[in-house]
């Protein structure tokens, strides 16, 4: 009797990464949140902004295409710059992010790739969901108790930052759904724009 394959897909994030010197300044506000909230809200992960989610069925054509349409995408796109400035909160799922202010190429790529995933065969790409709030995700699911204390603070708490976007960054992971073991997203490829 033959065994039924492993049910397996692969999971994307492509993003932008704010380099190590805004990432470290990011960092340094995280640790300043943890040590005066007491929180076990604090993400963890390498700070970044999310352009796109997108899930396909692992080793399949999906993923050579999805990685096709946001390689030609990324070649047309040229270098820009974003301005990080001040902090907001999600309601809802209570979370606490950094702005991104000047989001016109963000909603641009958002835009167009929109337009280039409807002229696609449908299903080519796998599931794609793309990010329409451009942000940076300090920390998440934070106690409503907490919160209120939080808002009063950083409303008026200052962080501006701006940086060079010269590249996207693909993350993937392994999904394996027969198995309960959790796989970390990995760096897979970078795009360099223009």
């Amino acid at each position: 009797m033959k065994s039924s394959p492993q049910q397996s897909y692969d999971e994307y994030l492509l993003l932008i990464d704010p380099g190590q010197d805004t990432v470290k300044e990011i960092i340094e506000e995280r640790d300043y949140f943890v040590g005066n909230y007491q929180s076990d809200y604090s993400v963890s992960l390498k700070p970044y902004i999310t352009l796109l989610r997108a899930v396909t069925l692992a080793d399949s054509n999906q993923s050579k295409e999805l990685i096709r349409v946001i390689d030609d995408m990324s070649k047309r796109m040229k270098k820009f710059q974003l301005w990080l400035n001040g902090y907001s909160i999600f309601r809802g799922t209570n979370d606490l992010y950094i702005n991104v202010m000047n989001k016109m190429k963000i909603s641009s790529f958002i835009g167009d790739f929109r337009k280039r995933i409807k002229q696609e065969p449908v299903d080519s790409l796998g599931n794609v969901n793309l990010v329409e709030e451009s942000h940076i995700t300090l920390a998440s699911k934070i106690d409503q108790n907490e919160l209120d204390r939080l808002v009063k603070e950083y409303e008026y708490r200052p962080f501006e930052k701006e940086f060079w976007v010269k590249s996207l960054v693909l993350l993937k992971r392994r999904v394996n759904m027969s198995s309960s073991r959790i796989t970390h997203f990995s760096k897979f490829k970078e795009f360099r724009l223009g």
